[in-house]
């Protein structure tokens, strides 16, 4: 059986997605009020950017984001 159809089928439904990668703070920042996954040292949470800081980082012992990628859409339902 060939699988080269579904090889074109999927290649382009793939070029149709975001490409899904960390981007560090120093490197560049999202947009504001768009909801991002975020790293730390500690782990990974989902916040907005807020032009200046992420949600949640003026809080005390709140540990800094280091990198953030663009949070996926969310399924059809």
């Amino acid at each position: 059986m060939s699988t080269e159809g579904q090889n074109t089928t999927s290649s382009q439904h793939d070029a149709k997605l975001p490409v899904m990668r960390w981007v560090a703070v120093s490197e560049r920042t999202p947009e504001t009020n768009v909801l991002c996954l975020c790293a730390t040292e500690y782990g990974y949470s989902f916040r907005y950017w807020k032009g200046n800081h992420f949600e949640g980082e003026h809080i005390a012992n709140e540990p800094k984001v280091t990198h953030w990628m663009y949070a996926p859409e969310p399924p059809c339902v």
